[in-house]
């Protein structure tokens, strides 16, 4: 199957799917299509989320067949994402019909069959023009040219608000299309009313307007609204975080704040007292993976080499921030930022990775101005606790056995049972005790509970690679019949 035909396939997967979901609208005709909804079918190329999100776009955009009313941008936050839509006739019939005839077996042979009898041209199938060829064209994947689109129109719009408010901004004036506000240094500008409706609704960037949001704007129009700056700064670094970590394998939550913390550990003890000014930069240098692309590439084309694309930045730093390690006094965001050569006498770029390693320091799109609120707990070893040869680190997660390292999170059972195991010194921990830290209603039922506690175990000798056929002399979980307790053998 060609290219051509795989992605005319998913289009009339979504288009299905689009008219089953506007059987069913709201008394404003508005329907929601959830991306994340899949139906994976053995032999079938079933489009993914990225997928689904570049089609609509390209059936409102260049089909004029669906109207966007509103989206849900993939976030961390939230687990259903998707927009909400509303059906433009005849468009909508017309797109339906022509993916229809090409991708639906049933439909092609009954245009066969009237074509044939009046003597007309014989359809192609799966044969549909479409934006997939624009999109090759350009050397960019649907799920990149998705993201470019999805988040374009924000991107440009919070980067030009950061540029021109500031706290004593009360009300600022948005014109349509963005660029007609791009060397006006008092406007800003937005292709879209769909954003300007999520950044008041979902972020409160937007306090209100002066009128009712329209259904449509024409070339020109201008639309004041009341702006928070506060929520504002907020949103940006939710917006950062989004476009620049949505393709990089992003670390865990609790495994980005114990990196970027021991980056700064060693430079807060320096001068613990002073406040620092922090960028990507921190997270690390890189060998960028085509020559063609030194400059890590776009936000819709991440350079798979960067480093800070596998970081929610600004996020674990507020998680940082919250756990007591230091305040935040200040932050700036620019979209526009780009990376740079490390060694600044390369900037003219001129350079082959055939003959040189060059290395490139991430954009530097967040600065943020730190305050070591609590340097103590910053350079000094975190608590632990441990026992015969087993150690547990009762603030960072971290475990160690047999030169076995598991890094727990101190929020599940894992880390609540074996805190409880090291705590008792090789005491016998009876089930009722470990229902008190686990989850004290698991003793309504204790066989449950049982089997509960049992597979925690399980799980904690699986991240100490603990075999107990292979291996038993390591294991020190011993099952007394009424609980555990930890055992040492010699």
């Amino acid at each position: 199957m060609t290219p051509e035909e795989i992605y005319n396939r998913q289009v009339w997967t979504v288009l299905q799917t689009i008219k089953e979901d506007s059987f069913t609208p709201d008394e404003n005709g508005v329907f929601f299509y959830d991306t994340t909804r899949t139906v994976t079918v053995a032999g079938e190329n079933s489009p993914t989320q990225e997928r689904k999100i570049a089609i609509i776009n390209n059936i409102a955009r260049d089909e004029k067949a669906v109207e966007i009313v509103d989206f849900m941008a993939p976030d961390w936050k939230t687990t259903r994402n998707g927009f909400y839509l509303k059906i433009i006739e005849p468009q909508f019939s017309r797109v339906y019909v022509k993916y229809q005839k090409a991708c639906d077996i049933t439909s092609y042979l009954n245009d066969y069959q009237e074509r044939m009898f009046k003597g007309d041209n014989l359809p192609e199938f799966s044969q549909v023009e479409h934006v997939e060829r624009k999109i090759l064209s350009n050397s960019k994947s649907v799920s990149e040219y998705a993201v470019e689109e999805l988040y374009k129109d924000e991107v440009q719009l919070v980067g030009k608000l950061l540029g021109i408010c500031s706290e004593r901004t009360k009300s600022v004036v948005l014109k349509y299309p963005a660029e007609l506000s791009k060397n006006d240094p008092d406007k800003a500008g937005f292709n879209n009313l769909a954003t300007l409706q999520t950044l008041c609704t979902q972020y409160s960037v937007f306090k209100s307007f002066s009128e009712p949001l329209p259904k449509r704007v024409s070339h020109g129009d201008k639309i004041e609204a009341q702006i928070d700056f506060s929520k504002l700064k907020s949103y940006a670094e939710i917006l950062h975080d989004k476009v620049e970590s949505w393709k990089g394998n992003v670390f865990g939550i609790e495994e980005q704040k114990r990196r970027i913390l021991d980056k700064l550990q060693g430079r807060f003890k320096k001068n613990p007292q002073e406040q620092y000014e922090y960028s990507e930069w921190l997270l690390g240098s890189y060998t960028p993976l085509s020559e063609d692309y030194p400059l890590g590439h776009s936000i819709a084309m991440p350079d798979s080499n960067r480093t800070d694309i596998r970081y929610q930045f600004m996020r674990a730093m507020r998680e940082l921030e919250k756990d007591g390690h230091f305040e935040i006094v200040n932050v700036e965001i620019n979209f526009d930022a780009k990376a740079e050569p490390k060694d600044a006498s390369s900037n003219d770029h001129r350079w082959s990775l055939g003959t040189r390693n060059l290395q490139f320091n991430p954009a530097k799109h967040c600065r943020v101005t730190l305050q070591p609120k609590n340097s103590s707990s910053m350079i000094e070893n975190h608590p632990e606790i441990s026992w015969n040869g087993l150690f547990l680190n009762t603030d960072t997660g971290w475990g160690k056995y047999n030169n076995k390292r598991h890094r727990f999170r101190t929020s599940l059972p894992p880390y609540k049972v074996l805190k409880k195991l090291l705590e008792a010194k090789g005491e016998p921990v009876t089930y009722d005790q470990f229902f008190e830290v686990v989850d004290i209603a698991l003793k309504n039922n204790l066989k449950y509970g049982k089997t509960f506690i049992c597979q925690k175990i399980r799980d904690i000798r699986k991240q100490f690679k603990i075999n107990r056929k292979i291996n038993p002399h390591e294991d020190i979980f011993f099952d007394t019949g009424n609980g555990f307790q930890l055992k040492h053998y010699t």
